[in-house]
């Protein structure tokens, strides 16, 4: 059965995207679509998965006929144009696997995703997937990056966290307790991005404050920033500046993709992909990594 997986870039991927953030995304898109060469891989933002949505049978517009190129990623130039052609009715695979491009989903950024695969059920069975965190390979490429940056034993780390919904801090949280217990040190929580609401057993601080509470705990040692990020921010970079050292966030151009992120997306697309049959999005689509009420 040939499936299209369509990987969609979320808000913290497509708020102020810097070019090299494009450019370490299309790279592990090229890399997953090495990784499966019998799958279809598209790359679409979630205003772009909007968009065919409404121009889709049962969307707001009349459906288009023109389809993207048969396989491979578009790349930084053309991937708005690719996105805004695709036509899952004129696709002619035998479904689709949307993948959001994220450690962990809003519930609005959930919702959109699950109104387009459910549209766009009508001309193909659609389904979307798990976002990728928590999980043991986001932790060991987190692990990767720091000692690229030269991790010690004697160093503080701060685990800064770009996701500003109530389940990027539930997430972060769960990452921060699996990174420390696999490095064997503990792990500060630093917020780089608006202040969350946050459960009452979290303490929220920013990224800056995490800095400067890890150096006055520890004078002399130094403190590293590892990024729980995709591609990082502006204003990450800006509150991490004060450390040592920072770490790259998980996808960086000049980086390579980790193969265990690549594993970690197909293993989701997988997972969907047998959902298919069923034709039944709530067996694909579990309450707490999407976080739907």
């Amino acid at each position: 059965m040939a499936v299209t997986l369509v990987a969609v870039s979320l808000p913290p991927l497509t708020r102020s995207p810097s070019p090299l953030g494009v450019e370490a995304v299309a790279q592990f898109l090229e890399r997953v679509a090495d990784a499966a060469p019998d799958v279809r891989v598209l790359s679409v933002t979630l205003d772009e998965l909007m968009v065919a949505t409404r121009a889709a049978p049962g969307g707001e517009f009349a459906s288009r006929s023109a389809t993207a190129p048969r396989r491979g990623v578009p790349n930084a130039s053309s991937a708005a144009d690719s996105a805004r052609m695709w036509d899952p009715s004129a696709d002619g695979a035998d479904g689709c696997v949307i993948v959001p491009l994220a450690l962990s989903c809003t519930p609005h950024d959930a919702a959109a995703l699950l109104a387009a695969a459910r549209v766009f059920s009508g001309v193909t069975p659609s389904v979307v997937a798990q976002p990728w965190g928590p999980d043991g390979r986001v932790v060991d490429a987190l692990i990767d990056r720091l000692l690229g940056v030269g991790l010690r034993a004697s160093d503080r780390v701060v685990l800064d966290c770009a996701e500003a919904s109530d389940l990027g801090v539930a997430d972060a949280v769960a990452t921060r307790s699996m990174l420390s217990s696999s490095l064997g040190i503990a792990v500060a929580l630093g917020f780089s991005d608006t202040a969350p609401a946050a459960p009452s057993d979290v303490q929220i601080v920013s990224t800056e404050d995490a800095i400067a509470r890890e150096r006055a705990q520890s004078p002399g040692s130094r403190v590293i920033v590892s990024s729980y990020s995709l591609t990082g921010n502006a204003a990450a970079s800006a509150q991490a500046s004060a450390a040592e050292r920072v770490a790259p966030p998980l996808l960086a151009a000049d980086e390579g993709p980790p193969q265990s992120l690549v594993d970690l997306l197909l293993e989701r697309f997988y997972a969907a992909a047998d959902q298919l049959d069923n034709a039944r999005l709530e067996t694909v689509v579990s309450e707490p990594p999407l976080g739907l009420a």
